[in-house]
C-alpha cells in the first residue's frame, strides 16, 4: 500500500484480481502533500482502487475522496466525519458510476497498450492533453462541509480514445500503458451527493501511482535488467579483457623502464651498415621482461 506521507494511516492502492500490486517509491520530498509511486501493470489485467482514510482525520469535517485515472474523474466518495470519526472508511473502486435514464451503470477499468506510430503532421490538442495525463491513477482527499443530496445525477465519464499517438508525442516520456473502459454494466444503486470545499480546490492529501510495463520501469531502473542481458554484457566483458590481457602484460612491469626496441631493414643499396647480433633469445623461455633479457644493438 502507499501510504500518506504527511497523514500516517491515510493509504491508497491498486489491486488486479485482489492482490496488491508491487508499489516503488519515487522518491519525492517527504514535506510534499502528494504521495507518488510506480507500479508494474500489463496490457488486458482489470484493476481497481482502494482507500483507506483512518479516524483521526474526521474529527471535524468531512472528507471528499476523487479517484481520477488517466486525468479523468472516475468516481467521487464523500464521508460525513460523524460517521469516519468511529472507524475510518474504506472504499473500493473497480468502474466509474453514471446516470442512464433510471439506471446506475458503469465501466470497469482495464489496462491497455499504448501503441505509437512515425507519421508526421500536428498532433490533436485534445489527445496531446489526455497523453500528459496517461498512466497516472490518483486519490485525492479533500475536506469538505455542508453534506447534502444532489437532485442531479452523473454523466458517463468518458476517456480520450486513441488507437496510436504520433511519437514525437510522447518524447522523453515511459508512458507504455493507458486504460481503457469497458463496456457498460449495471452497478448497484448510488445516492449523489454534494458538499462544500473547505480548502477551496486544493486537496489536503494526494496519493498517486504511475503504472508501466516491465519494460519502462527497467528503461527507467527501477526494475533490475533481465539475467540474459546482464549475462550476454558480463560475457562481452570478459572476451574484452582476455583478449586486452597478454597486450597488457607483455607492456607493463612495475619499477621497470621499457627500453624502445628500434627495428632497422637493410637494403641491397645500403653500405657500410653493419649489424652486429649480440644474443639471441632462446625460442623455450617467457617472453616476459627480466634482468638478463638480450637486446639487439644497431652499430
Amino acid at each position: 500500500m502507499a501510504p500518506s506521507t504527511a497523514y500516517p494511516g491515510l493509504y491508497a492502492e491498486v489491486t488486479v484480481d485482489g492482490c496488491r500490486l508491487t508499489e516503488y517509491d519515487d522518491g519525492e520530498d517527504a514535506r510534499s502533500k502528494t504521495k507518488r509511486v510506480y507500479i508494474q501493470s500489463e496490457e488486458g489485467e482489470q484493476f481497481g482502487v482502494q482507500y483507506f482514510i483512518p479516524p483521526s482525520l474526521f474529527m471535524e469535517y468531512g472528507i471528499k475522496a476523487e479517484v481520477s485515472i488517466d486525468g479523468v474523474i472516475m468516481r467521487k466518495y464523500i464521508h460525513d466525519n460523524y460517521v469516519g470519526r468511529l472507524h475510518g472508511v474504506s472504499r473500493y473502486a473497480c468502474a466509474s458510476s453514471a446516470n442512464i435514464g433510471d439506471l446506475c451503470v458503469g465501466q470497469r477499468f482495464r489496462f491497455a497498450t499504448l501503441d505509437t506510430h512515425d507519421e508526421t503532421g500536428t498532433v490533436n490538442t485534445a489527445v496531446q492533453n489526455q497523453l500528459a495525463a496517461t498512466g497516472e491513477i490518483s486519490v485525492s482527499f479533500y475536506r469538505i462541509t455542508n453534506i447534502r443530496v444532489s437532485s442531479a445525477g452523473k454523466k458517463a465519464p468518458t476517456i480520450q480514445e486513441y488507437d496510436k499517438v504520433p511519437e514525437k508525442a510522447m518524447k522523453g516520456s515511459a508512458v507504455s500503458l493507458k486504460t481503457q473502459l469497458d463496456p457498460f454494466e449495471r452497478i448497484a444503486p448510488v445516492t449523489w451527493v454534494e458538499a462544500d470545499h473547505v480548502d477551496g480546490d486544493r486537496p489536503f492529501a494526494v496519493i498517486q501511482f504511475k503504472y508501466r510495463s516491465a519494460a519502462a520501469l527497467r528503461s527507467l531502473h527501477i526494475l533490475p535488467p533481465l539475467p540474459n542481458s546482464v549475462s550476454r554484457e558480463k560475457g562481452t566483458a570478459s572476451q574484452l579483457s582476455l583478449a586486452k590481457k597478454p597486450q597488457l602484460l607483455d607492456i607493463y612491469q612495475p619499477g621497470k623502464e621499457v627500453v624502445p626496441v628500434t627495428k632497422r631493414q637493410r637494403t641491397e643499396n645500403e653500405e657500410g651498415a653493419e649489424v652486429k647480433l649480440v644474443g639471441e633469445r632462446s625460442a623455450k623461455r617467457r617472453c616476459l621482461p627480466t634482468d638478463k633479457d638480450e637486446i639487439i644493438v644497431l652499430e
